[in-house]
C-alpha cells in the first residue's frame, strides 16, 4: 500500500529532540490488503550506529490522523528516551541490523492508548535495556522476532491494560501470533496488570498536558517528557 518517510537518518551519531510529530490525513487501510504506513523517524542501514530520539511528543489518531509507527530504525545503538507516544499505532520498532543489534535502549517513555505494539524487537541483542517506561491502553505490549530467538530484562516499568502480551512475527498488517511470554525476564519493580488504566492529565493549559499525573500510579517512574534528577 506504500509507505512516506519523515526524517530519515542515514549517517552515524544522530540525536533527534523535541520534536512535536502528528500522523497523516490519509486513511491507514482504505482498501482490503492496503495499508498506507508514516514513519516519522527511520534509519534504514543496517551497519549505522548511534541514532537516538529524545523528548519528541508523537501524536495520531486512528481515524482521522493516523501515525503508523514514530520510530523504525535498524543498525546500532537505538536509544529512545522520555517520548510520549500517543494514540499511535505501534510506538517503535527495532528493525533490520547486520548482526545483533547492541547498545540500544529504551527507557522513560510514555505510550498511551495505541492500537498497536509499544515495542518490536526484531532485532536487538540480549544486552538491550528497557526501563522506567510506563504502557498504557495498548492492543499489544512486546513483538518479538519470528524465531524468539532472545530474552530480554525488564525493570522499573508499568503496564497496565492491554489485549495481547507477548506476540513474535508480524508485520505493517498484523501483530503476529502469540509467543512465550518468558523471554521477558521480569526484574525489580515490573508491575503488568491487563485490565486497568492510569491518569493522563488532559487539561492543553497544564505543564503535564498527556504526561502521567503527578502523585498518580506510575509517575513516580519519571516516564514522560521532562528529564528528572536522581
Amino acid at each position: 500500500g506504500g509507505a512516506s518517510n519523515g526524517i530519515q537518518v542515514e549517517t552515524n551519531h544522530v540525536t533527534i529532540q523535541g520534536l512535536r510529530v502528528l500522523g497523516s490525513p490519509v486513511h491507514e487501510r482504505p482498501a482490503d490488503g492496503m495499508v498506507i504506513r508514516n514513519y516519522p523517524i527511520i534509519r534504514e542501514g543496517r551497519d549505522l550506529d548511534d541514532l537516538r530520539v529524545t523528548q519528541c511528543l508523537f501524536l495520531g489518531d486512528i481515524y482521522s490522523a493516523p501515525n503508523h509507527l514514530p520510530v523504525l530504525a535498524s543498525g546500532q545503538g537505538v536509544v529512545v528516551d522520555h517520548c510520549v507516544f500517543y494514540g499511535v499505532k505501534d510506538a517503535v520498532v527495532f528493525w533490520f541490523s547486520d548482526r545483533p543489534a547492541e547498545n540500544c535502549e529504551m527507557h522513560h517513555n510514555l505510550i498511551v492508548n495505541i492500537y498497536g505494539a509499544a515495542v518490536w524487537t526484531w532485532s536487538v541483542a540480549e544486552d538491550f535495556k528497557y526501563y522506567n517506561n510506563v504502557v498504557t491502553g495498548a492492543e499489544a505490549f512486546w513483538i518479538l522476532d519470528k524465531e524468539e530467538k532472545n530474552s530480554f530484562n525488564l525493570s522499573n516499568s508499568l503496564v497496565v491494560g492491554y489485549n495481547q502480551l507477548v506476540n513474535k512475527g508480524g508485520g505493517p498488517a498484523n501483530l503476529g501470533e502469540p509467543a512465550d511470554a518468558s523471554k521477558l525476564k521480569l526484574g525489580e519493580n515490573v508491575i503488568i496488570q491487563r485490565e486497568g488504566s492510569l491518569e493522563i492529565v488532559k487539561d492543553p493549559t497544564s505543564l503535564y498536558y498527556l504526561q502521567l499525573a503527578p502523585g498518580s500510579l506510575g509517575s513516580e517512574l519519571g516516564a514522560g517528557l521532562f528529564y528528572h534528577k536522581k
